[in-house]
């Protein structure tokens, strides 16, 4: 199910206009604009709206902070960058929370969420003072709220009369943290003597604390605080005619966050649906919101999809949800629901075949990226049938992954698709306008369809896109094509696989710098490559193998891929540093470099380490015998890492020496 924290596709990055005349500081565009997005219509433009005022993720914080900051120095009494910069900041707090469990949130990552929390709710409380705010923000309050809470300063200030400016302990808190935490940003807006007394009820009475300072847990639940929120947005809206336009995004997204993940229930969503706050929906727009509560029960995350007999309920579910009178829309939302169901649990066939039913050509259902990747996955597994070819030709000119998959399906023909190389380079460079290249490792629609695939079809009918890919700067495809051109035997050319592995790995790509080491290493074997000599290939494959390490070691988790990586050029420098003498200006970062994985407890670094400063002066034998016993401590029966300490321990008085030496080096070794 689509997160209730995002009005839109986590990944689709083209701005809307709006955005766009802020960055060109076009702000008489903006204020022009305003009047017409805010204004009443109906259903669909309430939730157009939404998306128009959403801050897109593909747009740096720190430009929209400049931006917005140039237009409040031009205008310092204008009421829209305040606007602007809230919804920024509400950005800034969903973006800290992210979209997994809260369970899953750390205590630093709250600390971001409430911080820009508070900072919303702080232009929001200068917007209010000139005057009614305007519906899509208190939607965003709203949600805040049902998300995160009441900020606890705003309960202080609104039931006791600490006033923030009075220096209240949560409010110097939020204000220490967001001045450390985003300096670029513009100033906070000066806050009126009092908060709008219409919020009286949407604002919870202060928590009683007890001797300790915590907050003591209610007996009895105290009133929704979200739901003061969701009326008074209603009533902004123009509840009743209105309702049905600007009501019922606010009255999904309620819904949305009242779900079990979020600690509301089924029933209550229905009850919504039924109840007197929807009375301005028709049939059509009551059954949407109930929509929710149905789907959410079939919903992939809301299942325990290693219990088959929680998917098989699942499943007669979706029938029963089916076997009833629907809209279009709304049987392509549970066909989608028991499609991702279906992938979940790896039943690829069924998967295919509710995707097929969920992509009806004449229902206007859109797909966010993650969505059209499992799709393509589930075509690529029953044969690329013609169902995917409508979903992608739909959305192919506004997401950067549905464009990568519009090149692939007109480089190959298939889903029916008409073959066109020409049109396919097209695509593949519409991609590149929708996105920045991304950083190695991050999102990547070209390594994500290209990967969709085995590698027969990579070396021979995907060529084309990784080509386009690499001459567009994707450091994936540079990559992937250079390992075509060494791994692929009818393509073997090492000068091209160099000339590729080189431009991925200037750009920091970790399996590229790997594989161009092995590219060096087979040179050496074969005693050269043309225009490289083998005491050059020697150079350059350390120079890759330590780099490699570097990357690695900022890596948050390491898999077993880059384990093996790691072990292969920790090995590999060890070795270099035993053989050669280093590049000039190297030896600092291999000593460095072999510490820092000796100290993740990674025996061979150490061992090797151990070895370096063993053959060296009498100065470096305590590092020799520091590292020889840190291997010792990590493996007791390795019988390379005892052979050393023994091979440290020979001649006259050897033992004596050593244990002199480990004396001195103890201390670093606890």
């Amino acid at each position: 199910m689509t997160s209730p924290l995002s009005v839109e596709s986590p990944r689709r990055l083209a701005a809307p206009a709006i955005w766009d005349d802020l960055l060109a500081h076009r702000f008489e565009a903006i204020e022009s604009a305003l009047p017409e997005l805010l204004a009443p219509q109906d259903a669909d433009g309430g939730a157009r709206v939404l998306a128009l005022l959403a801050p897109p993720q593909a747009l740096p914080i720190n430009t929209l902070w400049q931006a917005l900051a140039a237009w409040q120095q031009a205008s310092p009494q204008a009421d829209a960058p305040l606007l602007l910069a809230a919804l920024v900041w509400d950005r800034i707090a969903v973006d800290a929370r992210g979209s997994g469990w809260t369970a899953s949130v750390g205590e630093g990552a709250w600390s971001s969420v409430h911080a820009a929390q508070t900072a919303l709710f702080v232009h929001a409380i200068a917007l209010a003072d000139r005057g009614p705010l305007c519906w899509p923000l208190l939607h965003q309050l709203m949600r805040s709220v049902a998300a995160f809470g009441v900020p606890v300063w705003m309960s202080d200030w609104m039931h006791d009369g600490f006033h923030p400016a009075d220096g209240a302990g949560p409010w110097r808190d939020m204000q220490a943290l967001l001045g450390a935490w985003m300096a670029e940003a513009p100033r906070l807006p000066a806050l009126p003597a009092q908060l709008p007394a219409s919020w009286a009820t949407a604002i919870p009475l202060p928590p009683e604390l007890d001797e300790d300072g915590d907050p003591i847990e209610a007996d009895g639940a105290s009133p929704e605080p979200a739901l003061a929120w969701l009326q008074m947005g209603l009533q902004a809206a123009g509840h009743g005619l209105q309702a049905a336009g600007h009501g019922l995004p606010l009255l999904d997204t309620y819904a949305r966050l009242r779900t079990p993940r979020w600690g509301g229930s089924h029933d209550e969503i229905l009850a919504l649906a039924d109840g007197p706050l929807a009375e301005g929906l028709d049939a059509s727009q009551r059954n949407q919101l109930r929509m929710v509560a149905w789907l959410d029960a079939i919903d992939v995350d809301s299942i325990d999809t290693g219990n088959r007999g929680a998917v098989q309920q699942a499943f007669a579910r979706g029938m029963e949800l089916l076997a009833q009178p629907q809209s279009a829309l709304e049987r392509t939302g549970i066909h989608l629901q028991l499609a991702e169901l279906a992938s979940r649990v790896d039943n690829t066939d069924m998967a295919a075949a509710y995707y097929a039913q969920a992509a009806d050509p004449s229902v206007p259902r859109g797909f966010d990226d993650h969505q059209l990747m499992r799709m393509l996955h589930a075509a690529a597994a029953t044969g690329m049938g013609e169902w995917l070819a409508p979903v992608v030709a739909r959305q192919w000119r506004n997401s950067a992954w549905a464009a990568v998959m519009q090149g692939a399906l007109r480089d190959t023909g298939w889903c029916g698709v008409t073959p066109d190389a020409a049109q396919a380079e097209a695509a593949y460079r519409h991609a590149a306008t929708l996105m920045a290249v991304p950083a190695p490792g991050a999102d990547c629609p070209f390594n994500d369809v290209y990967y969709a695939f085995d590698e027969t079809q990579q070396h021979t009918a995907l060529l084309h896109m990784a080509q386009a890919g690499a001459e567009l700067g994707f450091p994936e495809m540079q990559a992937a094509l250079g390992y075509h051109y060494f791994e692929h035997a009818p393509a073997y050319d090492p000068a091209l696989a160099i000339q590729w592995y080189r431009r991925a790995a200037e750009q920091d790509s970790g399996r590229a710098l790997y594989n161009l080491s092995l590219v060096y290493d087979r040179g050496l074997e074969e005693g050269g490559i043309a225009g490289m000599g083998v005491d050059e290939l020697v150079h350059l494959s350390n120079a890759c193998e330590l780099r490699c390490l570097e990357l690695a070691a900022t890596e948050e988790e390491w898999g077993e891929r880059l384990q093996r990586r790691v072990r292969s050029c920790v090995a590999g420098v060890g070795y270099y540093l035993r053989t050669q003498v280093p590049a000039e200006g190297r030896l600092p970062r291999l000593l460095e470099t072999l510490e820092f994985w000796a100290g993740q407890a990674w025996t061979q670094a150490a061992w090797m380490l151990a070895q370096y400063y063993a053959a060296r002066s009498e100065h470096d034998f305590d590092r020799a015998v520091f590292w020889a016993e840190r291997a010792c401590a990590q493996q007791p029966d390795d019988e390379d890492v005892l052979a050393l300490r023994t091979t440290l321990q020979r001649g006259l008085f050897g033992s004596r020496r050593y244990r002199q030496a480990l004396e001195r080096v103890s201390d670093g070794l606890q």
